[in-house]
C-alpha cells in the first residue's frame, strides 16, 4: 500500500487533477469550462477555508518549533495513532466484508435508522463561518474570522453572479447553503 499524505492526495485540487479536470499549478480550469459547476465553486471555497485554517494555526504557532514543543497537540497526536486497546483511534485499515454486513441493521430496525440519519442530515445549524456561539475573544483572531467571512459573502456574491448564466444554478456550494459544522 503506497503511503498517503494529505497535502499531497486528500485536497481538492489534487483530487481534480487526478481526475484531470484541473492544473492546480496555472490555475487552469479550460476542462469543461464554465459547465463544472462543482469545481468552479467548490475551489473558491477550498481557497478561503485553506487560507483562514493558515492564518489562524499561525496566528498562534508561527513556527514549526512551536507545534512540536505544544505538549498538549503532541499528547493529540499519539494517541490519534495509539492502538483502541490502549485508549486510542486505532490505525484505520480496510474493513472486511463480514464486518460490514454484521453493521447492516435487521430489517425491523432499518426504518429507523433512515428516519434518524434524515434527521440527523438536515441543516439545523447555521451557514459557514456563522458560529453558534462566539468564544473567539482575542482581537488578532477576531479580525482573522471578520476576514473569513468577509470572503465567503464575496463568494456567495460570485456564486450568485455565476448562477445568472449558468442554465441550472448550482446552489449546493454556496456559503450559505452550508452549515457551519465539521461534517462538510
Amino acid at each position: 500500500m503506497k503511503r498517503w499524505r494529505l497535502d499531497i492526495h486528500g485536497t481538492l485540487p489534487a483530487d481534480l487533477r487526478r481526475r484531470g479536470v484541473f492544473d492546480d499549478i496555472n490555475n487552469d480550469v479550460r476542462v469543461l469550462p464554465g459547465v463544472y459547476h462543482m469545481r468552479d465553486d467548490a475551489l473558491l471555497l477550498y481557497d478561503a477555508i485553506k487560507t483562514y485554517v493558515e492564518k489562524y494555526v499561525e496566528l498562534y504557532f508561527p513556527n514549526d518549533d512551536l507545534i512540536t514543543t505544544d505538549t498538549e497537540i503532541q499528547d493529540w497526536g499519539r494517541e490519534l495513532v495509539r492502538q483502541r486497546e490502549d485508549g486510542g483511534l486505532g490505525i484505520l485499515r480496510p474493513v472486511r466484508m463480514g464486518t460490514i454486513l454484521e453493521m447492516i441493521a435487521q430489517r425491523d430496525t432499518l426504518p429507523k435508522l433512515m428516519y434518524i440519519t434524515k434527521v440527523l442530515s438536515q441543516k439545523t445549524t447555521k451557514s459557514l463561518g456563522d458560529f453558534e456561539k462566539q468564544l473567539i475573544v482575542d482581537p488578532l483572531a477576531v479580525k482573522i474570522v471578520e476576514e473569513f467571512r468577509q470572503t465567503l459573502l464575496d463568494i456567495g456574491h460570485q456564486i450568485d453572479e455565476r448562477n445568472h448564466t449558468r442554465t441550472h444554478p448550482y446552489e449546493w456550494l454556496h456559503p450559505m447553503a452550508i452549515p457551519n459544522a465539521i461534517s462538510i
